[in-house]
């Protein structure tokens, strides 16, 4: 009847809706991404059943029949004609094709399984990355010289780099920055450094971003940068901004002293490098630079009663110098540094005569408290939680992910690390595990409410388990298609499959639906289940064929950006196809068993003549 139907309809929009209410609460990037699909499936799908229930039936009850006639129409006409033929046939196919299956349950068990534990091993041995590769057609170039490099030397750098940039035929525009250490800069930069923003061409026959960086590599060898290093990055997401890194692979290495880190880095890196498919293994431990150590002698200083400021004042004032006034010109001021020539400078002797005045009223000289010498030291000392560290990053190349991190972390794992130094391997790896658990724990959380929202609608605890068996033949599906495509699993992919817990569900919902009708009309449980299947055949199949012919643009990733939505749609259709064929097989056999063994349970035992109390 109309209430059975409108039932059945309202339980299935609000299971696709439950199944996206876990994402509200999932950490991350992940939330980012999809909470605004929440909403707009929410609103959709409410907006659609509101139709269906009050529109649809007024539009069918008052629509016109086509009048009979020539031309079109009857072309029209014989046409349906012919195809109703061609159904009837199908589904005395599947009726047929049905009772065999149901008298062979065992064997439909048998392949059932084979069919889990083949997906099973395909998803677990797939490909597995956190986001979907994207070619955005640019990438940067990061130029970083010997620390204390004149500004002059790394623009001239900068410019060779711009010329060999400006000979291969893909590149559209490049925009270089060079020492910009202005406060309203995205990112400052040393007299020493120097970035590139390199944007391709766009078009069907213009290579991969990927292709071009490789050529770059080769037009360019190490000793153009004049001993500084030049850095690939390649935006192969569009959510790059939004996760910790651009590296795929980062390591951090922390602990107390800075040159056990150093030691650690470097067997860090050189173990990494000897990993197929890692490349772009680079350090964030600066170069050192040049610098004048000045030790202090606090027992001579004492006895000349000079204090660790007067001397490091003084050691400054001669080694950098010192800003002694301030020069005003349209409303700036200018810094007047005063400070030793060059070669006083460059003069340790020079520099350790250098006298200070004591409070005693004699000039002591400089060499007299302290000793000078000179050295490199670093740069640079990062801290992360309030420890020393140091931040090891590389790019996969070539080889699968999933593959390429297990074996770094196997490699990690021999190092001898120990004490007080830790090693976490995080980037991209770290943020596929969060992401997958927290979708995973989403996805539980969404069939609970739906076997909830089931349970309440056929008062039953059982049924809504027949339904939910739906859910990993969708799994069959989905592994199949994911391995014909070579699409890799990612967070859009595990999304994909919470849609499919709402959607796969629907055929099954309809299908008990029907089937607990003619029961209640005092059919048995085969002739129910086989007349139920054979009336809901069309429906079920027109929403599949609907649905998959929406998601095959997306899923042949026409357009740009299709990186991103063509594994979604990949998903969904391999799912909702594979869970299709088995649901139309499965559920009525199933329910046929179940049935079948509590009408058996139900009816006493005959009592034997022994038992009778006369």
């Amino acid at each position: 009847g109309t209430e059975e139907v409108g039932a059945s309809m309202i339980a299935s929009a609000l299971s696709m809706i439950a199944v996206f209410l876990p994402l509200l609460f999932v950490q991350g990037v992940t939330q980012q991404l999809f909470t605004d699909m929440f909403f707009i499936t929410t609103f959709g799908t409410a907006a659609s059943l509101l139709v269906a229930l009050w529109l649809v039936p007024r539009f069918t009850a008052t629509a016109p029949s086509l009048p009979r006639g020539e031309g079109v129409l009857h072309i029209l006409e014989r046409f349906l004609a012919r195809s109703e033929e061609h159904w009837a046939a199908f589904a005395a196919w599947y009726d047929r094709a049905l009772a065999t299956v149901v008298a062979r349950r065992r064997t439909l068990a048998a392949v059932l399984a084979g069919l889990l534990l083949a997906s099973g091993v395909i998803l677990l041995s797939h490909e597995k990355v956190f986001m979907p590769k994207m070619d955005q057609r640019q990438f940067m170039l990061k130029l970083s010289m010997p620390i204390g490099t004149r500004l002059d030397t790394t623009d001239e750098v900068m410019r060779t780099i711009e010329a060999r940039l400006a000979k291969i035929a893909d590149v559209k525009s490049v925009m270089a920055n060079v020492g910009s250490n202005a406060e309203g800069s995205v990112e400052a930069l040393g007299s020493h450094q120097g970035q590139c923003l390199v944007s391709l061409t766009k078009g069907w026959r213009s290579r991969p971003t990927s292709a071009v960086l490789e050529e770059l590599r080769t037009a360019l060898p190490t000793e153009t940068f004049r001993g500084g290093e030049l850095e690939f990055i390649l935006q192969d997401s569009a959510l790059k901004s939004a996760v910790e890194t651009t590296a795929p692979i980062l390591i951090e290495v922390k602990g107390p002293t800075l040159s056990t880190l150093r030691k650690f880095a470097e067997d860090t890196l050189r173990n990494l490098s000897a990993i197929p498919g890692i490349t772009g293994v680079k350090s964030s431990l600066a170069l050192p630079s040049q610098e004048t150590r000045v030790s202090i002698d606090k027992d001579r200083a004492a006895a000349y009663q000079l204090s660790v400021t007067d001397i490091a004042h003084t050691a400054l004032i001669g080694i950098k110098g010192y800003i002694a006034t301030k020069f005003k010109q349209g409303g700036r001021e200018i810094g007047i540094r005063v400070q030793l020539r060059p070669e006083d400078r460059a003069n340790m002797d020079k520099l350790r005569r250098l006298a200070i005045r004591s409070p005693l009223g004699i000039m002591v000289s400089l060499a007299e408290v302290a000793q000078l010498e000179a050295g490199r030291g670093a740069s640079e000392i990062r801290h992360l939680d309030q420890q020393r560290a140091i931040v090891i990053t590389a790019a996969v190349r070539g080889r699968s992910f999933s593959d390429t991190i297990q074996e770094a972390r196997t490699v990690l794992h021999d190092l001898p690390y120990g004490g007080d130094y830790t090693v976490t391997l995080k980037g991209e790896s770290e943020e596929m595990r969060e992401s997958f658990g927290g979708l995973g724990l989403a996805l539980g959380f969404s069939l609970l409410i739906i076997y909830m929202i089931m349970a309440a609608e056929f008062e039953s605890l059982w049924q809504p388990l027949i339904i939910m068996c739906t859910v990993p033949f969708s799994f069959v599906g989905l592994a199949f298609t994911l391995l014909v495509t070579r699409t890799p699993l990612s967070a859009v992919v595990f999304l994909g499959v919470v849609i499919l817990g709402g959607m796969v569900v629907n055929n099954g919902i309809i299908l008990i639906d029907y089937m607990n009708l003619l029961r209640a009309q005092g059919k048995d449980p085969r002739e129910a289940a086989r007349e139920a299947a054979r009336a809901r055949l069309r429906p079920i199949l027109m929403t599949m064929l609907t649905t998959v012919l929406a998601l095959l643009p997306l899923a042949l990733g026409l357009g740009e950006g299709s990186e991103l939505t063509s594994p979604l749609a990949t998903t969904v259709l391999g799912g909702i196809a594979g869970s299709t064929c088995l649901t139309l097989f499965v559920i009525p056999t199933i329910y046929i068993v179940v049935e079948e063994r509590r009408a058996r349970a139900r009816v006493p035992a005959p009592l034997s003549e022994a038992g009778v109390v006369s």
